[in-house]
């Protein structure tokens, strides 16, 4: 029987739930640190070991840091000393890598985040004209298509995002209307360059429509209206002919359409 006392204690031993302490990530953690001229990497060594979370330096990593850290979160902290010398961090699994974000550097795809944008409303081209040339080499694609490739570190990621977030827009049309006539010739000089004048005054009725659907921007005024009928009565009397009354479509940017 002394031996039954000694197995009921253990396996009610062996029922008791066992507690884990979760491991803090290092958006949880900070730092606590005085650096002046330090080497980078025996500062980034230092928060290592404040915060038990590997950071490992690539070959690429070199410099010197004065920095006070006082409650510093451990991502804004990396920020902070690396940001003087153009490095970058990444967080992978349960542990940090740091270096340069450079397509050169054998860590870059290790660093960089790859990213697929169609465009909407311009071409690769344009993205191109228009993209800083700092941030260049991480766009690829096709500079007459509309796909395009980004690889580059996360905060230069989000940043070409907002910069193409900013430019891919709808373009604004604008419509013009053409006549091409022959007027005979003294029709034109009883009528006189009066003939061809358009008022600017307040009197002449005219508006200005945009349609966001159509991305269309007209103006409308009778003086098209007025010289079109001119012309169609001229032509009854065999004083004028309209070989064309086409209208062309003009892009912001771009080159127009006839139509």
């Amino acid at each position: 029987m002394k031996y039954s006392g000694i197995v009921r204690f253990i396996i009610i031993f062996m029922l008791l739930p066992v507690a884990f302490t979760p491991v803090k990530g290092g958006e949880d953690l900070t730092v606590n640190a005085i650096f002046y001229e330090t080497d980078l990497r025996d500062a980034i060594h230092e928060l290592s070991i404040q915060t038990g979370i590997n950071i490992i330096s690539d070959q690429t990593v070199s410099g010197v840091i004065t920095v006070d850290l006082k409650d510093v979160p451990l991502e804004k902290a990396l920020a902070m000393i690396l940001s003087s010398g153009g490095f970058t961090f990444r967080k992978i699994d349960d542990y940090y890598l740091v270096g340069l974000a450079d397509p050169r550097n054998v860590s870059f795809s290790e660093l960089s985040e790859l990213e697929v944008i169609q465009l909407k409303n311009i071409t690769v081209k344009e993205v191109f004209n228009l993209l800083p040339s700092f941030l260049s080499n991480y766009v690829k694609g096709e500079r007459e298509g509309n796909i395009l490739t980004i690889n580059a570190a996360p905060k230069d990621l989000q940043r070409i995002k907002e910069f193409i977030r900013q430019i891919d827009i709808p373009r604004r049309q604008v419509e013009i209307r053409l006549l091409v006539t022959e007027v005979d010739s003294k029709k034109v000089s009883e009528l006189g360059i009066a003939f061809l004048q358009f008022e600017s005054g307040e009197n002449v009725d005219r508006s200005i429509v945009y349609s966001g659907r159509d991305r269309l921007l007209s103006i409308e005024t009778d003086f098209y209206g007025y010289l079109l009928t001119q012309l169609k009565l001229m032509e009854e009397k065999q004083q004028a002919s309209i070989e064309a009354n086409p209208y062309i479509l003009v892009s912001d940017g771009g080159l127009p359409d006839f139509l």
